[in-house]
């Protein structure tokens, strides 16, 4: 997955939301994925707050980009 780097590089910025930043990572594992034959579909994605990890699976990366 290091493909998913360039574009979390290039969107991060301080102060994001939590909703922004999952759609930028779920964005940027789709790249990665779709140039990976091997990955298969769907995304997980963990959310870290001070009140501990929230993990959510998704089907599709529509759901969360």
């Amino acid at each position: 997955m290091q493909v998913a780097y360039g574009l979390l590089e290039q969107e991060y910025e301080p102060g994001l939301s939590n909703e922004e930043a999952k759609a930028i990572a779920a964005r940027s594992v789709h790249s990665a994925a779709e140039r990976d034959t091997g990955s298969g579909n769907g995304v997980y994605l963990a959310e870290i707050t001070g009140d501990g990890v929230d993990i959510q699976g998704h089907e599709d990366f529509d759901d969360v980009i």
